[in-house]
């Protein structure tokens, strides 16, 4: 740990610690713009830093790091969020003008989530979406309108979007991608008409779905469909603990059906709070048997070779996942091993915790049903939008998601995806200051998500960052 200092006042956000996430996790303090001039960082920022002040640009520092080789989608995930931060130092601390290179969106990596309706024939209590009754939708004609203008913006500025699906998959890599959901996305009446003008619209139509309606979706549409995720939670008893009564046997008869289908099948099966009192009522040995026969059952009946079963664990409706140690997380660890070759992508379900992925805001936008878009697919209900399909130009819509992809726009809104927290635009919605307790939380309540006027005293801060980096770094500074 080091301490560097600047000729002026450090501006970034006040009372935050920023990641920065490359050969390890650094991390860069700043107190408070106004009074104070130094900042504590580690050496690998410090290397950063130095770069900086020898003139190199954001982009040129990123090459001489990665030596060029950011052609993994992974790597260039990984290096947007070091290139925020950099892009803040560089106006910030040395004062330069920057304007980066735009970079257009390459048509074939668009990847475009739409929450098609709010409605919902379930009501699980865990739901992340707060589904349920129908309220606003999009209607047909409003999404031919805006999925054909959208495409045709990023098709122009890449200038080799074909305009037949054919050869869409002959110019690029991959055709764009679109994920249906909901609520229950097959509750909409179009569903069908949507999924038909989607696939022949160019894009690789994804579907979201508790299994409950799919079969309202013959040979003709199923083939269209590239992968569909199915929500079962577990055997019988368990699944029919939180989701609809008589759902199960229904679900499973459906799945059956998917033997048509030739993309990817995902089946996610989630272990909540909410099964846990059932595991203990029911003994954890006899609770694993069913688990395991019911696991040999989805993989009998369903197309073997392109099934993929996720695992998931959430803590009910709270932000709190699954405790460790707990029975429900012991099953689902066992279960994990004694299928591993059929778990192919083990995962965790979305939260309402805070993330910690890395990201590339811009590139992933979410539609919902009302006609709002965000720029990314992580947690939207927690943003404000970057603009409403409706009653925005599509062309302003573009060019803002163009802007924030290339962190040159990035919007004033409320979120907690790290690279944007890191960036200093989003709240995380808790104190700025990442080190202070909960005690002293409720001692200073902000008051709004958005503009945070919690300003802790001077003296506090000093004191609890002394306690987290454990050396009395403060009495040369002040």
């Amino acid at each position: 740990m080091e301490v560097i200092k600047f000729d002026k006042p450090f501006p970034l956000p006040e009372y935050r610690s920023f990641p920065v996430d490359f050969n390890g996790t650094t991390f860069v303090y700043n107190i408070s713009k106004d009074c104070c001039s130094w900042v504590f960082t580690t050496e690998q920022t410090s290397k950063l830093l130095n770069l900086l002040k020898k003139g190199l640009t954001p982009e040129e520092i990123i090459l001489k790091i990665t030596r060029g080789n950011l052609s993994e989608e992974s790597k260039r995930k990984k290096y947007n969020m070091m290139k925020i931060f950099l892009i803040y130092l560089f106006k910030s601390c040395f004062n330069k003008n920057y304007t980066p290179k735009i970079k257009k969106i390459p048509v074939s990596e668009l990847d475009v989530h739409f929450k098609a309706t709010n409605q919902c024939n379930f009501n699980c209590p865990y739901c992340i979406e707060d589904s349920g009754k129908k309220t606003s939708e999009l209607e047909y004609n409003q999404i031919k309108n805006v999925f054909t203008k959208l495409i045709g913006f990023y098709s122009n500025s890449c200038n080799f979007y074909p305009k037949n699906k054919q050869s869409i998959i002959k110019y690029s890599e991959k055709p764009p991608s679109v994920t249906l959901s909901g609520g229950e996305f097959l509750m909409r009446k179009d569903s069908t008409r949507i999924i038909d003008f989607l696939d022949n619209l160019g894009f690789r139509v994804n579907l979201f779905t508790n299994g409950y309606e799919i079969s309202k979706l013959n040979k003709h549409i199923l083939k269209k469909l590239k992968q569909i995720q199915i929500s079962i939670d577990g055997p019988k008893e368990f699944h029919e603990l939180v989701r609809k009564k008589g759902s199960y046997v229904k679900i499973l008869k459906n799945l059956k059906k998917l033997s048509e289908h030739h993309g990817d099948i995902s089946i996610a099966v989630l272990f909540s709070d909410y099964h846990e009192e059932r595991i203990r009522k029911k003994g954890f040995e006899k609770s694993k048997d069913e688990y395991i026969d019911f696991l040999k059952k989805i993989i009998e009946i369903s197309p073997g070779s392109k099934l993929n079963i996720t695992l998931q664990d959430k803590g009910g409706r709270s932000d709190i996942k699954l405790k460790k140690g707990c029975l429900s997380a012991k099953l689902r660890d066992i279960l994990v091993k004694q299928f591993n070759s059929h778990i192919v992508n083990e995962t965790k379900i979305f939260t309402k915790g805070y993330y910690l992925y890395n990201c590339s805001i811009g590139l992933s936008p979410t539609i919902t049903e009302n006609g709002d878009i965000y720029p990314c697919t992580k947690d939207h209900y927690r943003f404000l939008p970057v603009n409403n399909i409706l009653s925005d130009p599509i062309k302003t819509t573009y060019e803002k998601l163009i802007k924030i992809y290339n962190n040159t726009g990035l919007p004033v809104v409320n979120g907690e995806c790290e690279s944007c927290y890191f960036a200093g635009i989003f709240c995380h919605g808790k104190c700025r200051l990442d080190l202070v307790d909960k005690q002293y939380q409720l001692k200073k309540q902000r008051k709004d998500c958005i503009s945070c006027n919690l300003s802790p005293d001077l003296n506090d801060v000093k004191l609890l960052l002394k306690k987290e980096l454990n050396q009395d770094f403060f009495k040369h500074f002040y």
